[in-house]
């Protein structure tokens, strides 16, 4: 009987040694991850927001009278001006924004806010339309380009992995060339069920960049903790967006795509 119980206990000790299931981790971060507003300046296609534009929307009747006298003398805005709140306001500027509506993009919503800039003319003394659009939002990174974020197809992650092999691209101009050497890994955020980074890319010191498609770069980026079962998250993101494969992991089957 005794011998039984010794051959049964040291079959699970080896089982246990040859497991391959999602690893826990014994020692790790205890934090649980949630979603907050975010601390810093955000951009939407180049047009800057106030952290507070998220959290205490501010209408556009709380703007200077001469503003809204220019606003609705013109037919700048395609939506009412109730619809729009104010992005940032400088003594120069004034960007609004929207969100946009599933009605809006065929309930495919590549872009979630829309937003247009007005730039004061002092000879005239009113303001003048200067630009807008429609965007993703991401966080202000500065004199940086921001960056789209992918799982490397050819290292893909494993729960005891103590790194993550990504692929980076960069969303600002820089003559066809890949971000070797340029990328900064801002910020990594360990959570007791997600890591979340955010990453962004250094411009090209050429005086003119050109805007031609580049390809993507890959980077190793360090963990403190093994993965385990967590999900990687893209903390440049607004809201953040889990970290996926590419959707054309090579320019053969952009077509297909």
């Amino acid at each position: 009987m005794k011998k039984i119980i010794v051959l049964a206990l040291s079959a699970l000790v080896l089982a246990g040694c040859t497991s391959t299931a999602p690893v826990d981790l014994v020692v790790g971060p205890v934090t649980e991850y949630q979603v907050q507003e975010p601390a810093r300046p955000l951009d939407c296609s180049g047009a800057r927001v106030t952290p507070d534009a998220m959290s205490n929307p501010r209408p556009v009747t709380a703007l200077s009278p001469d503003f809204i006298a220019d606003l609705e003398g013109t037919g700048w805005l395609d939506r009412p001006i109730a619809d729009w709140t104010v992005a940032d306001e400088t003594e120069e500027t004034v960007t609004l924004w929207r969100e946009l509506g599933r009605d809006e993009s065929g309930g495919h919503l590549h872009y979630d806010h829309a937003f247009v800039t007005f730039e004061r003319t002092w000879a005239a003394a009113g303001w003048s339309l200067a630009g807008g659009g429609s965007c993703s939002l991401l966080l202000d990174v500065g004199e940086l380009h921001n960056a789209a974020v992918t799982l490397d197809p050819a290292h893909l992650p494993d729960p005891r992995d103590t790194s993550i092999h990504l692929l980076v691209t960069e969303s600002g101009c820089a003559s066809g060339r890949d971000a070797e050497g340029r990328i900064e890994i801002l910020e990594v955020n360990d959570f007791r069920t997600v890591v979340e980074f955010v990453i962004a890319v250094r411009p090209i010191t050429d005086a003119v960049a050109f805007c031609p498609g580049h390809p993507a770069t890959p980077v190793e980026v360090k963990l403190a903790y093994p993965l385990s079962n967590r999900i990687l998250m893209d903390g440049a993101r607004i809201p953040a967006t889990e970290i996926a494969l590419p959707e054309c992991p090579s320019l053969a089957q952009i077509s297909d795509c």
